[in-house]
């Protein structure tokens, strides 16, 4: 990521934006252990980026036999920061953000 003689180049997937708007993802399940897919509780933390901290889940094995733990993902965009010759600009991204785990026969 950056900028070629001040032109603001983003990921491919990413589109540039002039500004963020700051959000901030909170788990508040609590199903994480009771769960037959238990799970934990992660954090991913990135400079540069906002949320600079994201909580995500991680699966534990799953509680019934023959079945395995994955993980329910969504997807939620972030702003990453690319410095350009001006000072700075702001990349919206998409972000894959595992928010629990449910059990799935194995494959």
């Amino acid at each position: 990521m950056g900028a070629v003689c001040g032109i603001p180049h983003c990921k491919p997937d990413c589109e540039l934006t002039s500004e963020y708007h700051r959000s901030d993802f909170k788990h508040i399940s609590e199903f994480q252990n009771s769960s037959v897919a238990p799970w934990k509780m992660s954090v991913d933390a990135v400079d540069n980026r906002e949320p600079s901290f994201i909580e995500y889940a991680e699966c534990k094995d799953c509680t019934l036999k023959n079945l395995v733990s994955k993980p329910i993902m969504i997807q939620v965009f972030v702003f990453e920061k690319i410095r350009i010759m001006t000072g700075s600009a702001w990349c919206k991204c998409p972000f894959n953000l595992a928010v629990g785990c449910t059990c799935v026969e194995k494959q």
